[in-house]
């Protein structure tokens, strides 16, 4: 749902605020009418980014959204009216705006719903059942909200070739998630179902890395998506700011991973203990002291984490990064609940069969150990 409400808003820009920024933009100047135009949506985002949080922050932001979503209402009313009267600085835009303008009601109104309804009193099975319902929709909501502004975005190719082009562009690439996801999630069903999960067949040095190659065209792919952004948003100047920054950003790290510097991370299965590098340092987890696989989610994204007995047992090649190691891990661990979190599409494998390979192996050399200590 969260989700679903970032998506919305930004596709409610097309509206109200695009409206107010045609008519003001040539009169007020362009970054200033892109600024307060802008704002309300700015707000919806943010408040509904820090919403899980449980501290000053969320109870903050989450006045700022209320605020943003009812400015935000204020402004399709105004262009509603501007539209109904003939105002519009551009009337050829007229399906375009209205198009934006029922996204942004809809989008001010699920965010003032949520951010105002009172909490349920907690249950367990029923909030088990409906984050499974969530799970099993969601990918196919987004993936709808990203087809429909795609072809808003081509409805407005003929009169606005920029704006269509970004629209299309930056919605195309969002697409890819839920398109990714929903083949993940149909392609483990379909395992579960076959029972034919098997473990990964690890190499010669038992190491899983990441693939450079696919990292390589992620960084290319977004750079590109950065770098035209930057071309055909004209008249938003912060817009291709924020974009040619990303781009400069994205181009460093293309140039890094082609050096073979990126990506750092990688997996060894020792005898005597799973290995983790690390950039500088390699850290050293005995299968012993893993208490726990498990295959997860984390921000729709199929990760496998690992729970530990002791950190203390966890060393690291230097020794002299053992404090910076154990501080990571702390970090990681109040950050999301687990010490070490695997993002599979990291390593271009699946969850499910990283996890198994990670249990097979710490079951192994659990069984080897008191085999070892027998006289």
């Amino acid at each position: 749902m969260l989700l679903l409400v970032k998506l919305l808003a930004l596709g409610s820009a097309l509206g109200g605020p695009l409206v107010m920024m045609d008519r003001y933009a040539p009169v007020r100047g362009h970054v200033p009418t892109f600024l307060l135009m802008f704002a309300p949506t700015l707000l919806i985002l943010v408040a509904v980014l820090f919403e899980n949080d449980d501290d000053r922050w969320q109870r903050i932001t989450k006045r700022a959204g209320q605020v943003g979503a009812t400015l935000l209402l204020m402004q399709n009313a105004l262009a509603s009216w501007l539209i109904a009267s003939d105002q519009t600085p551009e009337p050829e835009n007229r399906g375009l705006y209205i198009t934006g303008i029922v996204i942004g009601v809809a989008t001010a109104l699920l965010y003032l719903r949520r951010s105002i309804k009172a909490p349920e009193p907690f249950d367990f099975a029923r909030e088990v059942a409906r984050a499974e319902r969530r799970a099993k929709y969601r990918d196919y909501g987004l993936l709808a909200v990203s087809t429909v502004m795609i072809a808003t975005g081509l409805f407005a190719m003929s009169e606005k070739p920029g704006l269509g082009i970004m629209v299309v562009s930056f919605f195309g690439a969002c697409s890819l998630v839920p398109i990714f996801n929903i083949r993940r999630k149909r392609r483990a069903s379909r395992v579960a179902r076959e029972g034919s999960l098997q473990a990964i067949a690890l190499p010669e040095d038992r190491t899983i890395r990441p693939s450079r190659g696919r990292l390589l065209a992620i960084e290319i792919g977004v750079f590109a998506l950065c770098t035209l952004m930057v071309f055909v948003a004209e008249d938003a100047l912060l817009v291709r700011v924020l974009a040619g920054g990303v781009a400069l950003a994205l181009a460093f790290a293309a140039v890094m991973t082609a050096a073979g510097k990126l990506p750092a991370a990688y997996l060894r299965f020792d005898e005597k203990c799973l290995t983790l590098g690390k950039r500088g340092y390699e850290m050293h987890v005995p299968w012993a002291t893993i208490d726990l696989v498990l295959e997860s989610e984390y921000f729709d994204n199929a990760t496998v984490t690992l729970e530990f007995d002791d950190l203390e047992d966890v060393t690291t090649t230097p020794p002299e990064c053992r404090e910076r190691a154990h501080a990571a891990l702390r970090k990681q661990q109040a950050w999301t609940g687990s010490p070490v979190v695997l993002m599979a599409v990291h390593y271009g494998v699946h969850a499910d069969e990283l996890m198994l390979t990670l249990e097979l192996a710490r079951i192994a050399a659990v069984e080897r150990e008191p085999a070892a200590s027998t006289p």
